[in-house]
């Protein structure tokens, strides 16, 4: 969040040097491709499945992809979906295809890969060989029947799917089976009468009625297993008649027939040696043996979790069980996964969304993906990295990039000169284990913003307490007890409770102030004397005060705050869809932005009149420009002498395209936090809930350029090269560069255009010549007027040598 006390930052000159654009990426945006698959974040998976040469696939559902982990290097990579929650791609790669919340996964003894595509109602397949994916089933307008060609039927929804030994493919339906062989591509019809219930035991197959079906299974033999969630049974469809395999009883214990047997079935797998496995949304796996025996082989009955591993998986705990698979030497896959699970908001404080892996000979359990990953990209550059919910940000004096990750409790650091990532701060637990300790062995409990002062030393708010780390790296607590609360005012910060402060800025005198949300005020921490007190709100939510003294005003969940060259503070009321000022001077309270109506509209007219919704953070930059995270509306707005218009952000609340071009065309999610640079170049941290995606982007000020200094070679120089290496300083705000070479004063030649970088060698030169030579520098493509600097010129003489026919010789 914007900070008074920010420093130049010099990280978007080196992570993309010289590319003239109006918005591109700093840090995050990366992902755990490639990664090993254990250090991946899974979205609500729902099946598994094994292909013939050993690699396991994924359907991560809410993650609107198909991913598989290699066998050999347990690397994870996509396979299929660019998570775009569409139906388009047919016909090309299947990694570049568009899947809407895929729940099934199969793969035949071929390696092509079946999907069961299920909002977009269809049956997709990635061929093994070209690895390009085709619809198989649905997307049609015909009523779907026995015979008909499997895409040209209306299917509906499409869950789980399964191949048999000959290579077709199963999936339920319209509240039928259907088999498809790939051969002819029609529809066969394998039980179900289309009615939604659970009769037709010991009856033909097609004549019976199923509820909702969420696993499908094929034996070795060819019999199909149903695993009907409404009728809480495993059906078993043979010969063409539908039998109870396991469920419909009342007892709960193991050891008992499996048709006695009370199940919340989910999905069935039929094992290699004749037994078949049930994922029971009791927290558990259930196996029935070829004695048509139950007992359980995983997990606690009511008893979620995801401990276990390196153990007896009788010993594991499980949460939510779904998809399950059997590998070719028998070892059993489950899925486990929760849709509810939020990062760092789980008391379990692990991932449950995760596939694990019980070995068939030993009985123990392994989490083979997912799980709750280390920092990614620690060390590394910090634009291939993921961020976890980034909700704030500042920069140091040095230009150093502090995010304070919410979900991954942790502070981290993208380092000016060379952008590579570093924690700072937290272990990636949340929690609290004491002070006077390192800051990098410290649990964190949600940080929600990161101050740097101008010494180095750096503040963390972190819902009821304020911590602080100084030089030495040793983290202490400045304010708040850890308890919610709203007491403490005029008595030591240590003493006082706060609850769920959202932002922080220094005001004019080195004091922090705090946004202390929940308790519905804006407080000051005297950093000299330790003492904390309330400069706005009464403590109650509402809308009241404006012109009145702030500290008899009345605010609603304050977000982020700021404070201006002048010393005054604005601050976002996001519960009252309102950004409102303090005045320094005075004392008194306005609104500057939002006319109390949560919305988006008003860019053109007064701040006052337009419609803010979610505003998280503000800043305010050294010419009084004040820009507002307006979240809940994908953008960022601006307002400059009162006149609100949108600065950044199509409106989008999911992805992070439009790197290299308008910021206003650009999709930044949900902009949770802003900070200004010494120069007024603004950074965005965004955060997308819905597909995972956090990044901080970065747009830079439109400002006037001054000329490039040209450094070599030097003006004049005699026995140059034919392939002279030509450099210049690379000038603020410039992010592309035109230089001339001639042969003539002034140079009228552009040997290069639009070169990103600070030198440029042009193709072999005639010998003994004297070139003429200069650099345009040019600002960003989409300022409005476009600045363009031009150096002064230079001359230079080649020595002798021989062109290369057909090179640039300056004429």
């Amino acid at each position: 969040m914007q900070k008074l006390l920010a420093g130049a930052l010099c990280i978007a000159c080196i992570a993309a040097p010289g590319r003239a654009q109006s918005i591109f990426t700093v840090a995050g945006g990366g992902s755990d491709e490639g990664r090993p698959a254990t250090y991946a974040t899974l979205i609500d998976p729902h099946d598994v499945a094994v292909g013939p040469d050993g690699d396991i696939y994924i359907a991560d559902t809410d993650a609107n992809r198909v991913r598989r982990v290699d066998a050999d290097s347990g690397l994870i990579r996509t396979i299929a979906g660019d998570g775009g929650g569409e139906y388009r791609g047919d016909g090309g790669p299947a990694v570049g295809a568009s899947l809407y919340r895929p729940k099934g996964v199969a793969v035949d003894s071929a390696g092509n890969v079946y999907i069961g595509d299920t909002t977009n109602f269809a049956v997709r397949k990635i061929d093994a060989a070209t690895l390009k994916i085709s619809t198989v089933a649905g997307k049609g307008d015909d009523t779907p029947a026995d015979g008909v060609r499997a895409t040209s039927a209306f299917l509906g929804f499409i869950g789980d799917v399964e191949v048999d030994a000959q290579g077709a493919f199963y999936f339920f339906a319209r509240n039928r089976v259907w088999r498809v062989h790939p051969a002819d591509g029609r529809l066969r019809l394998i039980a179900g009468n289309g009615e939604f219930g659970s009769g037709g035991d010991g009856g033909s197959a097609l004549s019976a009625s199923f509820g909702t079906v969420n696993g499908i299974a094929v034996d070795h033999v060819g019999a199909v297993f149903v695993a009907d969630q409404t009728a809480r049974r495993i059906r078993r469809i043979a010969n063409g008649i539908v039998t109870t395999f396991a469920g419909g009883g009342s007892s709960r214990d193991d050891g008992v027939p499996a048709t006695q047997a009370e199940i919340d079935v989910f999905d069935v797998c039929a094992g290699t040696g004749g037994e078949v496995y049930i994922s029971d949304g009791r927290d558990r796996i259930r196996v029935v043996e070829p004695s048509g025996i139950l007992r359980t082989i995983a997990g606690k009955a009511f008893s979620s979790g995801t401990t276990g591993d390196g153990g007896p998986a009788s010993e594991a705990r499980l949460t939510q069980p779904k998809g399950l698979a059997v590998d070719g030497v028998g070892n059993l896959l489950i899925v486990t996964s929760d849709f509810s699970y939020t990062p760092g908001f789980s008391f379990d404080e692990t991932d449950p969304n995760r596939v694990r892996r019980i070995d068939r000979e030993s009985g123990v359990i392994t989490t083979i993906a997912g799980g709750t990953p280390p920092p990614s990209g620690e060390g590394g550059a910090a634009i291939n990295a993921t961020l976890s919910a980034p909700e704030g940000i500042d920069v140091d004096d040095a230009g150093n990039l502090f995010v304070a990750e919410l979900q991954r409790h942790l502070v981290r650091r993208v380092d000016a000169a060379t952008t590579r990532i570093t924690t700072l701060a937290g272990t990636g637990k949340r929690g609290y284990n004491g002070d006077g300790i390192p800051a990098i062995s410290a649990d964190l409990f949600t940080p929600a913003d990161v101050v740097v002062a101008p010494s180095g030393v750096f503040y963390i708010s972190q819902n009821e307490r304020i911590r602080r780390v100084g030089l030495d790296g040793i983290i202490e607590t400045i304010a708040g007890t850890g308890r919610e609360g709203d007491s403490g005012d005029g008595g030591p910060a240590t003493s006082a409770q706060i609850e769920n402060v959202r932002g922080m800025a220094f005001d004019a005198g080195g004091a922090l102030l705090l946004a202390d949300a929940h308790n519905h005020r804006i407080r000051r921490v005297d950093l000299e004397s330790g003492i904390i007190t309330t400069i706005a709100g009464v403590g109650t939510a509402g809308f009241a005060g404006d012109g009145g003294p702030a500290t008899a005003a009345r605010l609603s969940n304050p977000w982020g705050v700021a404070v201006d060259s002048a010393g005054n503070v604005f601050f976002a009321d996001r519960g009252n869809s309102r950004v409102r000022r303090i005045d320094v001077v005075n004392g008194r309270i306005s609104t500057v932005a939002g006319n109390g109506t949560a919305g988006y509209s008003g860019d053109g007219g007064p701040a006052t009149l337009a419609s803010l919704k979610c505003p998280a953070d503000v800043a305010v930059d050294s010419e009084g420009t004040l820009y507002i995270a307006d979240a809940c509306v994908g953008r960022v707005r601006r307002v400059v002498n009162g006149t609100i218009s949108t600065y950044a952000g199509s409106g989008s609340l999911s992805g992070s395209s439009g790197d290299a071009g308008p910021a206003l065309s650009a999709a930044v999610g949900a902009p949770e936090a802003l900070a200004l640079d010494a120069d007024g170049n603004l950074y965005i941290a965004q955060s997308d809930e819905i597909f995972q995606r956090f990044a901080i982007r970065y747009v830079p000020k439109c400002r006037a350029l001054i000329a490039p200094t040209l450094s070599s070679p030097a003006d004049g120089a005699n026995g140059v090269s034919t392939v002279p290496r030509i450099a210049w300083s690379p000038v603020k705000g410039s992010f592309r560069y035109d230089v001339f070479v001639d042969t003539v004063s002034p140079p009228r030649v552009i040997a290069e255009a639009n070169v990103t970088g600070g030198s440029f060698s042009p193709a072999n030169l005639q010998p003994l010549t004297t070139y003429y030579w200069k650099v345009v520098a040019k600002g960003d493509l989409y300022c409005t007027p476009t600045r363009t600097s031009e150096s002064a010129v230079r001359s230079f003489t080649t020595a002798t040598s021989c062109a290369a026919p057909g090179q640039f010789s300056g004429q």
